[in-house]
C-alpha cells in the first residue's frame, strides 16, 4: 500500500463531481454442470427481491432455474415441462407484489401429460409451483409469448405470437393484466397472430409495440408502432423497418431506441439499432450498428446507462468480441466487450449494479449461463444512489475483507485487472473518489 497515502491526498483535494469511471469488465460468469434437467441454452434472466437470480430457456425438461447468492448453487424451480422436445421460457418478469411471471412457448405445470398447460404463467413461492393466469382473454391461436412488460401503475403486459379475443369484439396479439383486479384488457393489435416481441410504456402511458409482423394495428409503419392509450388510436412511427424488432428502450432524451434483426430504418441503412425522434417522426441509425460478419443476425437487448452509453447484447460479432458491446455517445461508435463466454440473449440490471446477461450454451461443462459484467467504479460503491460516500469507503473495505454487502460488487476488483483486493485496486477507488482517474 505504498502508494495509498499519495491516493488519499488526491481524493481530499481534488472535486469528486469530475469522478471518472474505472473501466467495466466481465466478472466469473454464473455455471451450471449441464444434465437432462438443465437447460441447454438460457434465453432470459431476471433478479429476485431476495437476490436470487432466476433463468429460463430452452431444454427438454425443466425450464426455470433459480441462483442462491447466499449458498452459491442452483435448484430447479417448481414443475415446467416443455410441452415440446424444444419448448422454451422466452421471459421473466416480476409484479409490484414481487412475484413471478413466465411467459414462452407452451409448458405443462406438472408431472403427467394431463397437467395444466399455458404459454404465461405464475409462480406461488408457498408451494413452489407454476399456475396458468386465471382469467385471461379467449385464446383464438397461439404459438408462444414473448415479452412481458410492468407498466408504471403495476399493470402486466403481455405479448407474443397470438390471438386474443375480448369480450368487446377486439382481437390483438398483446393483453394487460391489472393484477389488483384480475382485470384484463386486449391490446388491439390485428384481428390476426402477428409476433409482438416488446412493448415499452412511454413517460405518458402510451404504448410503442414492435415485433416480427410487418403490420401493428393500424398504423402503416412496419414492424413498430404507437398505441394511444387514452383513445385507442394507432400512430405510425416513421415508415418503419425491413425486418423484426426484437427490443425497445427509451433512451434518456426521451427518443425510442429499436434494436433486431433489420439492417434498415425509413429506408435507410441501420444496421440492427436504431432511435426514434418525436420531435421529427424519423428513425436513425445508431452509430455504424452492429453485426460485422454474415453469422451476425440479432441484438436482442440493451441496458442504458445516465451519459446515454449503451450496452448491448445478442447474436452478433464485432470486430473484437461477439455477444456483447458497448455504444460509447460521445464518439457514436460501437465496440465489442472482450470477455463475453458466447453470443446472448436477454440482460437485466442486478441490485449490487452489475448487469446479469444470458448465455447461449455452447462450450464446456459446467456451461456459462449467466455472464457478469460489471459497469465500473463511478463513485458509488454501495449503490446506494449516493456516490463518494463515507458508507462507500466503509463498504469498499468490508468487500476487501471478504463481506461484500448485497448491493456492493460481488468483488474489489476496482480497476477490472483480474486481482482482486490489490494496492492498485485501493488506490484507484480513492483516485475515483477524488475526482481522478481510475
Amino acid at each position: 500500500m505504498r502508494h495509498l497515502h499519495h491516493a488519499l491526498a488526491v481524493a481530499l483535494t481534488a472535486t469528486p463531481a469530475l469522478a471518472q469511471s474505472c473501466p467495466g469488465h466481465f466478472e466469473a460468469p454464473l455455471q451450471m454442470t449441464w444434465s437432462f434437467q438443465a437447460l441447454r441454452d438460457v434465453l432470459t434472466v431476471k433478479q429476485l427481491t431476495n437476490g436470487d437470480i432466476v433463468i429460463g430457456g430452452d431444454g427438454s425438461h425443466q425450464l426455470i432455474h433459480r441462483y442462491s447468492a447466499a449458498s452459491g448453487t442452483w435448484s430447479s424451480m417448481g414443475f415446467a415441462y416443455p410441452n415440446t422436445p424444444d419448448g422454451r421460457i422466452l421471459a421473466l418478469e416480476t409484479d409490484a407484489q414481487g412475484r413471478l411471471y413466465a411467459a414462452g412457448e407452451t409448458m405443462r405445470m406438472g408431472i403427467g401429460m394431463d397437467a395444466p398447460r399455458s404459454f404465461v404463467a405464475l409462480y406461488d413461492s408457498q408451494t413452489d409451483a407454476w399456475a396458468p393466469l386465471a382469467g385471461m382473454p379467449t385464446v383464438l391461436s397461439a404459438w408462444a409469448m414473448f415479452c412481458i412488460t410492468r407498466t408504471a401503475n403495476g399493470d402486466m403486459i403481455f405479448g407474443g405470437y397470438a390471438t386474443f379475443a375480448g369480450p368487446d369484439g377486439s382481437r390483438g396479439s398483446a393483453v394487460r393484466l391489472t393484477p389488483e383486479t384480475n382485470q384484463w384488457t386486449v391490446i388491439p393489435t390485428t384481428a390476426t397472430a402477428s409476433p409482438i416481441m416488446s412493448v415499452l410504456e412511454l413517460p405518458n402511458g402510451d404504448l410503442v409495440l414492435a415485433g416480427g409482423g410487418s403490420r401493428i394495428g393500424t398504423a402503416t409503419s412496419r414492424y413498430v408502432a404507437r398505441f394511444e392509450t387514452s383513445t385507442g388510436a394507432w400512430h405510425s412511427m416513421g415508415t418503419g423497418f425491413n425486418d423484426t424488432v426484437q427490443t425497445l428502450k427509451l433512451l434518456p432524451n426521451g427518443d425510442v431506441l429499436a434494436l433486431g434483426d433489420f439492417t434498415m430504418a425509413d429506408g435507410a441503412p441501420a444496421r440492427r439499432v436504431a432511435r426514434y425522434s418525436f420531435a421529427t417522426n424519423a428513425w436513425t441509425p445508431v452509430g455504424d450498428g452492429l453485426g460485422v460478419t454474415p453469422l451476425s443476425g440479432s441484438v436482442t437487448d440493451a441496458f442504458i446507462l445516465p451519459d446515454g452509453d449503451l450496452i448491448a447484447s445478442g447474436w452478433f460479432d464485432t470486430q473484437t468480441a461477439w455477444g456483447a458491446a458497448r455504444y460509447d455517445a460521445a464518439t457514436n461508435q460501437w465496440s465489442g466487450l472482450a470477455g463475453m463466454p458466447y453470443y446472448a440473449e436477454k440482460l437485466t440490471q442486478l441490485q449490487n449494479g452489475n448487469l446479469a446477461i444470458a448465455c447461449y450454451g455452447m462450450g464446456a461443462n459446467p456451461r456459462p449461463t449467466v455472464a457478469i459484467y460489471n459497469l465500473g467504479f463511478a463513485g458509488d460503491f454501495n449503490n446506494d444512489g449516493e456516490a463518494n460516500t463515507d458508507q462507500d469507503i466503509e463498504d469498499f473495505f468490508a468487500c476487501l475483507g471478504g463481506h461484500c454487502c448485497a448491493t456492493c460488487p460481488t468483488n474489489s476488483d476496482i480497476n477490472g485487472d483480474g486481482d482482486i483486493g490489490t494496492d492498485q485496486d485501493i488506490e484507484s477507488f480513492f483516485r475515483v473518489l477524488g475526482g481522478g482517474a481510475c
